[in-house]
Formats: structure tokens, C-alpha cells, sequence
């Protein structure tokens, strides 16, 4: 739980008010604007105004090409980038690692570099190669991002690197690691500290050195204790058997007590020579130091193993005595080992001198961590703790995710002490930073420096290569977003790049139409969700899951969406169903939460359904660019195309790109999602939806469906799910051109063409009618109404004045049955000129009978 130190106004002077106060309500942090305000405020000892005099002067920004004569390559340059070769950087990662490194290296001026990193192009990559070659240099710096998530990524990524060049050093399996000169600091848990991260986190460091440096049972008495059970271990044992003989405690056997004591001493100077190993600076360490170590580990091992062999306890314990001559192979070896680990030993404590006498707390050996670190990691927030730190000052600052922290927040670490060069590393074109008041987001509170600088001309470098989607997904947001300035690379061009998802059931970019959705606010109204895309992504993280386990290899899955709703929604549907499947990794989150992140399979839910074609904040391009750039090898989008084409935004080109494409894809089409679109609407008691001629259940069946408002009125009224859904398969039956065979009530002469089905204790009327289509007729069903039996008379007896009035022409093609197999099929007409509906001397009679107005269901009719 929390705890909070409350800070009382100081209006509140009395004990009974603030005994009165029961509760706290958290509202929200103030850290950051604090921070900024403060570092605005030129609060600290450094008054550093190098880069923010030449970010807020126009004249002072020098328009510094990228690539220019000031940077010619030098031999350290020349060594640096033959280092990187194993890196694999293509030219235009190499040109901002060369660019960076000699604009740091000139000392004559501060410079303020920008470089544009479009998704998929390796913009991490390309930070972790130039943050390592500031290492390499020692030049100091600092690394910032918006959000800890951010400064993770980061810090993995520079890891991984450091790591692959000790392993091509040959030193992976000898001497572990130095990363002294990394330093990460911040929040653990929204950091998610674990693995690797632990060796450069700032608390798990200081926590390392101080016991590592602990006078009372530091590596100095590990050392010490080994060499006194390795010299005199039958008195220490015989001291042991005399205390548990007192205590009244059971004694471990010679052999046994040897082993624990010594694996226990083993196992503190083997952890105290990691933390000397991984988090003490080299200069600490001589080589020969480092080669004393390695090889007493190295004996510590052999003799672990040797006190493991099968030794009685008489041998063992002899060959801790005094040598004799008649010894085994085995206990010979041992003494051997022994004598090993005692020079060894005791030449660690005469030349290991390790003396920080003014490290006696955390809070030194913080302060420790923080003046050996070449490259520190934090939030652009989290550096203000620096202004104020006792370190030396940082020479640059790199700042990645750029675009998404507000000017006013650069400003912390931009006044570091002792800073001249900064690196952006960002891309306006995807989310700007959080801004929560609509006033201040319209005051421009939320654009960013990289943002503004890029307003004002000034150059940025392009990362031109993308090695992340295949070509059909990167195709619409490089044209739109980038002017096809972004190539594929050669790993996504090639043939097999996909060939694993061939079998999913769309390819690898898709927009799935679904008509019938319907968008709702969720229960406190603040947030959109669609039932029918819900079951929809379900069905498609099923259908995933069923063709992954065929070819067994890891898949990653995320189901993005724009709206909280949508995404809790989906996220209970799915549960946890498929955590117990290592190869098979299922993501829900927002859009917000997607930015930085990639997967290989990226199905997109729109959620907005509607005549008006309201989308909301989805209109954003910055929030489209990030939701359409996250997938490897499949996109797939899932909305209402009618709503989005109507949008006038960015979704019209990318529905109508789609289209052109021919990756749209309709859920009509798809029997298994017809089903279950139909099986969701009666589960949400939403069937009345499908009574639409352009619904998922009547836009592709053989007969053309329409209905009629006093239909839509009767179904509304009806409370049984069960009949609902019984009355739509009736429908898609007569649809498909089902007829039953029980005869139709009708009038006595059959003079139109008029049908009545029972249906439990309702009727359905229905008929058969023409609908011309340019020169074309064509029969389609219409359906009157649903009513009981005392009713029915009294329909068709309209019904048949309706009819009356229509042309003997008309009647009779309405009358024509064309019979295929066991269906009625709808017949077809191409005719050259009209064929009239209504009798001429009837007009009067027909505008006050019967009133037609087509709608979106069909037709109206007023008696």
C-alpha cells in the first residue's frame, strides 16, 4: 500500500480539523510541472543557457548539414565505425553516427542535431551505435525519453549491443561484463526492472557494492574466511562438533559440514566478484587483478568438484591432516587444488587494494555510481534530480521519443550542467506528447522542440530504410506520411519474408468491412465500444491461434483500438485463454500504449459505426499513422467502411486505398462471420439491425430482401429471442429461395401475388416484387408485416386494392416463378423501355392509398 506526507494549508490550524479528515483522494501527480516550472525558473547552482539560447533564437541556429566538409573522417572516427561494422548499419545510419559523433568531437560550438526516425527504420538501433561510440570516447552523456517505457527500450537495446561485441571479443565466457559506465536510474516497477536490466539499474547497483564493500562480511572477509577453512578447516570442524555438542544440536559428518562451509564461501566471493567484475570501474582493477580472480574461480570450481568425488570420511579427512605418502590419486589432487586457491587467495588480499574509506552509506556509493557512468538513462523528469547531484557534468544530451515531450520538459535536461550538444531523435508525424486540457493543447502546451524545429526549417536527418513491415502495410503510410521518401528494406522484400502466414485467412494487409456493427458508450458513458468488432477480433485471435498451431512457431498478436472500451472489452473476452501458450503472445492495448511497439500480426478495431460518420479523435493522422505502422506481417483492419468513408478524414483514403487495392474484404462474404454476427446481434437483442437489405444476412443471398416499416414495428415487438431468431432463418431461408410446401393463405382468386407463412402464432405477408436496376428488373421479396391470424384478412384484403392498381405487365412478371433444383430463383428482365407499375387513371387513388419512400430498410408504406 501507498503511503503520502501530507502537506497541510495553512489555513488548517486546528487538531480537530485535521482529526475530521478520514480520507485522501488522489487527483494526479504534479512532479513533472513542478520540475518544469522550477528549471524555468533557472532554480539550480548551473545557469547552463548554451542550447536554449540557441533554440529560442532563430539567428543562433546555424543550418549545420548533416554531412559536410567540418566532418571529415579521422582515425578515431576510422576505428569507431570499422568497430560498427558487425552492427550492420545501413548509409543513412551510419551518416548520423558519423554526423553525431564529429559535431560532438568539435569543441569550437554547441550543435543541435535532429534525426527523423519513421517507424520500422531502426531509430533505437541507430541511438544504441552512437551512445556506444560515446562511450568508447568517454564522453559523457545523458539519454532522456518522455516515458520510462521509452528509457527501457533504449537501455535494452544499448545492452544487447555491448553484449553481442563482448561475445565477438571472445570474453562471454571469462570475464563477465563491465558496464560501470552504464546507469540507469528512475522508477522500478513502471521501468519493469528484471534480467539484464538489474546489472545498470542505479539501486541494484548501490545495493551490490555496498555488501560487496561491507567491512563485516564484505569481499575482503570472504576472502579471509576461504583461506582460513582451506588452512585449518579440522580445528574449525572440531570447534563446530564442541558448540553442537553444547547447543544440543545435531552434527553434520566431516565430509558434509566441509562441503556447506565451503560452498557457502564459494557462492559470497563468486557474487562479490561479479559486482567487482560488472559494476566497478576498470580503473579499479588491474589486468592482473582480473587474471588472480578468474583463476582462483577457476581452482574454487575444480576443488568444488574434487570435495564432490566418492571419498570416505577417513579420506577426506586425512587429506586435511598432515600429508601422507599413501594417498589416492584423488586426495593427491585435491592438496594440489588447494595450495592453488590458497596462493591465489592470498595474493588477491596483498595486491587487491580496494580502499573507498568515504563510501560508508547508499547514499555514497550512489553518488559513486553517478561520477564513473559515461552514459546515464533516465526520464527527461527524472534529470532534474541531476541539476542539483554532485557529478560531473554530461557533454550531451540524447533525447529519443522527441517528438512526444513537450518543449517546456526538454528544458530539465537541456540545462544540465556543462552541456553543448543535443541529439533528437524523433518523428512529428507520430503522437505529440499528452496533453489533457483542450485549452492548453489548443495553446500549443503540447508541441515539442523537435516539433517546432522542424516548423522553423531546420534540417533533420531521415533514417530511409524500414525493416519492419512487408511492403503491402508500409505502402499506405509512406506515401501518405513520409512522400515515399522511406524505402523497404531487403529482408522485407524478400519472397519468404511472409510465407509462414500465407494460411491465415485474410492476407498480409486487410480492411474488413463490418456493416453491421453498432457503437455504444460504455457504462458510464466516457468511451466507445462495438460488440460485433469485439466478437469479430475474437473470432480472428481464434482462427489465429488454430492455424498457429499447425506450423508451431512463436506468433505475436495485438488487437489495438482507439477507445479504452473497446479495449477492456476485449481484453475480458479473451481472458486468459491463451496464456498458457509460450509461442502464442496475445496484446490488447490503445493506440497510445502501441506507440514504440511492434508485433506480427496487428489486428486494428475502429469501433465507430454510424450514418453520420463521426470518428472522433480517430480523424487524428499522427494517432492512424502510429495504429497502422505496428505489424510486421499481417494488418488487419476491422470497421464500418460506409462510416469511415463518410469521415472526410485520413480513414476515407485509407477505406477507398483499400478498395483499390483490392484488400477489402466484406464479413458477408465469409460464412463463419455471417454466423457469428447473427448469433451477437440476438445475444445483444440488436437482430432488428439485419433487417436492412444491405446487411451481412441479406446482401449476398439470391433474393434481394426488402421490408417494410410496419414489418420493422412487429418484429420490435416481439420479446422472445428465441422467436427473433427463428423468424430471421425463416427469412434468409426464403432468401436463399426456400418455399413451403403447406399451402399459402391467399384471396380466393389468386389474383396477386401475395404470401402468407405461419410462423408460431403470427403470419408473415410477404410478396413477390420488381426492382429495375438501370434496363434491368428483378424480382425481390418484399415483406408487409407480421400479425396474427385475426389480422391477416384484413392485410391482404388492402393488399389486393394495392395490387389492383398495378399494370397487367407488371403483375404478371410479378407472378413468374423460376424454379432451380428445390429453389426459386429470382427472375431477371433487360428491358429497353419502362414498364409502368401503376395504372394512369389510378394517380389519385395511389398518392392517397399507398405512399412509397424508399429508406435504408427498403420501402415505406403508409396506409
Amino acid at each position: 500500500m501507498k503511503q503520502f506526507t501530507m502537506s497541510l494549508s495553512p489555513t488548517i490550524t486546528s487538531t480537530d480539523e485535521i482529526q475530521r479528515c478520514t480520507c485522501a483522494i488522489y487527483l494526479t501527480s504534479i512532479v513533472t510541472n513542478s520540475r518544469i516550472w522550477r528549471a524555468l525558473q533557472y532554480y539550480g547552482a548551473d545557469q547552463n543557457f548554451t542550447l536554449l539560447k540557441k533554440v529560442l533564437s532563430r539567428h543562433e541556429m546555424e543550418q549545420r548539414m548533416w554531412k559536410n566538409a567540418g566532418e571529415q573522417d579521422n582515425p578515431e572516427m576510422t576505428g569507431l565505425l570499422e568497430q560498427l561494422m558487425p552492427v550492420d548499419l545501413n548509409r543513412s545510419q551510419l551518416e548520423a553516427v558519423k554526423s553525431t559523433i564529429s559535431a560532438v568531437q568539435c569543441n569550437k560550438s554547441s550543435s543541435i542535431k535532429l534525426l527523423w526516425g519513421p517507424p520500422g527504420t531502426g531509430k533505437t538501433k541507430t541511438i544504441g551505435a552512437i551512445l556506444w561510440s560515446l562511450m568508447q570516447l568517454q564522453i559523457r552523456t545523458i539519454t532522456c525519453a518522455p516515458t520510462n517505457i521509452a528509457v527501457r527500450g533504449v537501455c535494452c537495446r544499448l545492452l544487447h549491443l555491448l553484449k553481442s561485441f563482448n561475445c565477438d571479443n571472445g570474453n562471454s565466457d571469462s570475464i563477465p561484463l563491465c558496464l560501470s559506465d552504464v546507469l540507469l536510474f528512475g522508477n522500478r516497477e513502471r521501468m519493469d526492472i528484471a534480467g539484464d536490466l538489474e546489472d545498470i539499474f542505479v539501486d541494484s547497483r548501490v545495493c551490490l557494492l555496498n555488501n560487496c564493500f561491507s567491512p563485516q562480511n564484505g569481499w575482503t572477509c570472504g576472502l579471509h574466511s576461504m583461506i582460513c577453512l582451506l588452512e585449518d578447516f579440522i580445528s574449525i570442524y572440531d570447534t563446530y562438533v564442541k558448540s553442537s555438542k553444547e547447543d544440543g544440536e545435531v552434527t553434520l559428518r566431516f565430509g558434509d559440514y566441509l562441503r556447506k562451509q565451503f560452498m557457502e564461501i564459494k557462492k559470497d566471493l563468486d557474487g562479490f566478484f561479479e559486482t567487482l567484475f560488472i559494476h566497478l570501474p576498470r580503473q579499479f582493477l588491474s589486468s592482473e587483478n582480473c587474471m588472480s580472480i578468474v583463476s582462483l574461480q577457476y581452482f574454487l570450481k575444480e576443488l568444488s568438484f574434487l570435495l564432490s568425488s566418492v571419498l570416505t570420511e577417513e579420506q577426506l579427512k586425512q587429506t586435511f591432516e598432515v600429508p601422507s605418502v599413501s594417498l589416492s590419486t584423488t586426495q593427491k589432487k585435491i592438496i594440489e587444488v588447494r595450495k592453488q586457491c590458497l596462493e591465489q587467495l592470498r595474493n588477491l588480499q596483498e595486491t587487491l587494494k580496494l580502499s573507498f574509506s568515504s563510501l560508508t552509506n547508499s547514499g555514497s556509493f550512489k553518488e559513486f555510481c553517478f561520477q564513473h557512468a559515461t552514459l546515464v538513462f533516465c526520464t527527461a523528469s527524472s534529470s532534474f534530480l541531476l541539476h542539483d547531484a554532485q557529478t560531473s557534468g554530461f557533454d550531451v544530451v540524447v533525447i529519443d521519443e522527441a517528438a512526444q515531450l513537450k518543449e517546456c520538459e526538454s528544458v530539465i535536461p537541456l540545462r544540465l550542467n556543462c552541456v553543448k550538444h543535443a541529439l533528437f531523435v524523433g518523428d512529428e508525424c507520430q503522437l505529440p506528447a499528452l496533453v489533457q486540457s483542450q485549452v492548453s493543447k489548443g495553446a500549443g502546451f503540447g508541441t515539442s522542440l523537435f516539433e517546432r524545429l522542424v516548423s522553423l526549417h531546420h534540417e533533420k536527418h531521415l533514417l530511409d530504410t524500414q525493416y519492419r513491415m512487408h511492403p503491402s502495410i508500409s505502402l499506405f503510410p509512406n506515401n501518405r506520411f513520409y512522400d515515399g521518401k522511406v524505402l523497404d528494406g531487403p529482408n522485407v522484400l524478400e519472397h519468404g519474408y511472409n510465407n509462414k502466414y500465407l494460411n491465415f485467412i485474410f492476407g498480409s494487409y486487410a480492411f474488413v468491412n463490418i456493416a453491421d456493427g453498432r457503437e455504444e458508450t460504455d457504462d458510464v458513458g466516457k468511451s466507445w465500444r462495438n460488440w460485433i468488432e469485439v466478437a469479430v477480433v475474437v473470432h480472428l485471435i481464434k482462427n489465429l491461434y488454430e492455424s498457429w498451431k499447425k506450423i508451431k512457431r512463436k506468433l505475436t498478436v495485438g488487437i489495438v483500438s482507439p477507445y479504452a472500451a473497446q479495449v477492456r472489452t476485449i481484453k475480458k473476452k479473451i481472458g486468459n485463454k491463451y496464456d498458457s501458450h509460450a509461442g502464442f503472445v496475445v496484446r490488447v492495448k490503445s493506440i497510445d500504449g502501441f506507440q514504440g511497439q511492434e508485433e506480427d500480426i496487428i489486428i486494428l478495431s475502429t469501433v465507430r459505426c454510424n450514418n453520420k460518420g463521426s470518428v472522433g479523435f480517430l480523424h487524428d493522422n499522427q494517432r492512424t499513422n502510429v495504429a497502422i505502422t505496428r505489424a510486421r506481417h499481417c494488418m488487419w483492419i476491422v470497421g464500418s467502411a460506409s462510416t469511415l468513408l463518410k469521415s472526410g478524414t485520413i480513414w476515407s483514403d485509407i477505406v477507398f486505398d483499400a478498395q483499390k487495392r483490392g484488400c477489402l474484404f466484406d464479413a458477408k462474404d465469409n460464412e463463419d462471420l455471417k454466423i457469428l454476427i447473427l448469433n451477437v446481434k440476438n445475444e445483444m437483442d440488436q437482430l432488428a439491425d439485419l433487417l436492412n437489405p444491405e446487411s451481412v444476412l441479406f446482401s449476398t443471398t439470391k433474393w434481394k430482401v426488402v421490408f417494410s416499416d410496419m414489418f420493422i414495428r412487429s418484429f420490435a415487438k416481439l420479446k422472445s429471442k428465441q422467436t427473433r431468431m427463428g423468424l430471421i432463418q425463416m427469412l434468409l431461408r426464403l432468401a436463399g429461395g426456400w418455399r413451403s410446401k403447406r399451402k399459402s393463405v391467399s384471396m380466393a382468386d389468386g389474383s396477386f401475388p401475395a404470401r402468407v407463412y405461419a410462423m408460431s402464432e403470427l403470419y408473415l405477408v410477404w410478396s413477390i416484387d420488381l426492382q429495375k436496376d438501370q434496363h434491368v428488373y428483378k424480382q425481390i421479396i418484399k415483406l408487409w408485416d407480421l400479425v396474427p391470424l385475426m389480422k391477416v384478412e384484413g392485410l391482404l384484403k388492402r393488399l389486393d386494392y394495392i395490387f389492383s392498381m398495378y399494370t397487367d405487365t407488371y403483375m404478371e412478371r410479378c407472378k413468374t416463378i423460376s424454379v432451380e433444383g428445390m429453389l426459386e430463383v429470382p427472375m431477371i428482365w433487360i428491358d429497353g423501355h419502362e414498364i409502368a407499375q401503376y395504372r394512369k387513371n389510378n394517380q389519385h387513388e395511389i398518392r392517397e392509398c399507398c405512399k412509397w419512400n424508399s429508406n435504408k430498410r427498403g420501402f415505406k408504406w403508409d396506409f
